[in-house]
């Protein structure tokens, strides 16, 4: 399980306070939750790369809201980027929202790989919708 603060920060007094509870109890276990796993939390991480395009380098300069790095034994192994968003959504506009933030996310998993040393498949991207309280994977396959 990620650290405490990337698991309880979004929930505190949000409708999903069951997550809160799930994520302090098993950070509770003897472990920490971590089974040996070590987690390194990044909080609005600027980027400037270059990385190989169509015709040639280019610059991909952005910054990430939050991400959280799995390692073990110094490798990164696994990441969860989490992007927040202010926007308001519902069942009725939440796919319309995922599928209008989905280039982006993956433009961020992108760089991110470059970053790390990650397969893109390794790297999980999540849109928090901070008003309405929903956490939604982002589908690299959308």
């Amino acid at each position: 399980a990620p650290p405490e603060e990337s698991i309880c920060w979004f929930w505190e007094v949000g409708p999903r306070r069951d997550l809160t509870d799930t994520g302090r109890a098993a950070l509770s276990r003897p472990d920490g939750g971590s089974g040996g796993v070590e987690w390194e939390v990044w909080c609005e991480r600027d980027y400037c790369l270059v990385l190989p395009g169509d015709s040639g380098s280019v610059t991909w300069c952005g910054s990430f809201d939050r991400v959280i790095v799995q390692r073990k034994d110094g490798e990164c192994v696994s990441a969860i980027i989490q992007d927040y968003k202010t926007d308001r959504v519902d069942d009725d506009n939440l796919k319309e929202r995922v599928a209008y933030y989905t280039p982006q996310l993956l433009a961020y998993r992108q760089a991110l790989a470059s970053m790390t040393g990650l397969a893109q498949e390794a790297i999980e991207a999540q849109l928090l919708f901070l008003g309405s309280g929903i956490v939604s994977e982002v589908d690299p396959s959308d």
